[in-house]
């Protein structure tokens, strides 16, 4: 990593992040397509247009008019071995989900204590839009659906 990719500045009303190296494509950074209509979709659809959207921004095929319109953004830093994160907003959206790694940890299961895989989860939320108890309970409702991820299939 060169000092060249940490140096960004935002431009704008629109905050659009500029990087100051010109060789760098949009396929290098952050794209955020949103899956249009995701709460009526299954989630075999899901992940195929999650799928067919990620391959089109690595090729750097994707318009502005493939990245507007979203509401939540899902940022992963789990897969390069970070524990916790702290997402922040991209503009237009009201949430950002922050997900970890997942660690091995002693953890109360039932009366006692076992070994767990556990993942940090951490939302950040646009309070204009989400206030905190309705965020609560977002991340209440998502912590029930990854203990018991059958859940999501029924």
């Amino acid at each position: 990593m060169t000092a060249r990719e940490w140096r960004a500045r935002l431009d704008g009303l629109n905050e659009q992040a500029r990087r100051n190296d010109p060789r760098r494509t949009s396929a290098g950074g952050l794209i955020t397509a949103p899956i249009e209509d995701a709460a009526s979709r299954s989630l075999s659809a899901i992940a195929r247009q999650s799928r067919d959207l990620a391959g089109r921004a690595r090729a750097g095929m994707l318009d502005l008019s493939a990245m507007k319109g979203g509401t939540v953004s899902l940022s992963n830093l789990g897969m390069y071995g970070i524990d916790d994160m702290i997402p922040v907003l991209n503009p237009s959206q009201a949430m950002i989900l922050g997900v970890g790694a997942g660690i091995e940890q002693p953890w109360k299961v039932g009366s006692g204590i076992e070994l767990a895989t556990v993942a940090a989860l951490t939302g950040s939320f646009d309070h204009r839009a989400i206030d905190g108890a309705s965020a609560a309970r977002l991340m209440a409702a998502l912590r029930r659906l990854v203990e018991e991820p059958v859940s999501l299939l029924v």
